[in-house]
């Protein structure tokens, strides 16, 4: 099972339970799953991203990261 599959099926078990906290923020499984899709969303419009296309992203440590991570992992 590929990542972003095992963080849909703990989204989809708990999905109001915490799923990233980063200094003074968080967000819930919910939270994260939609924010990471919103963001694949908008690149892949943006950029006509198509399955296989390499995307390189230089990002800060935020939870905005871990949305980029999580949208990697599907593509």
């Amino acid at each position: 099972m590929l990542i972003h599959e095992r963080f849909a099926r703990q989204t989809s078990y708990h999905p109001q339970k915490l799923g990233i906290v980063l200094e003074n923020q968080s967000l819930s499984y919910a939270e994260l799953l939609y924010s990471s899709q919103c963001l694949a969303a908008h690149i892949i419009d943006k950029y006509d991203i198509k399955p296989g296309d390499v995307i390189i992203q230089c990002v800060e440590k935020s939870i905005e990261m871990v949305c980029e991570y999580h949208f990697q992992s599907i593509m």
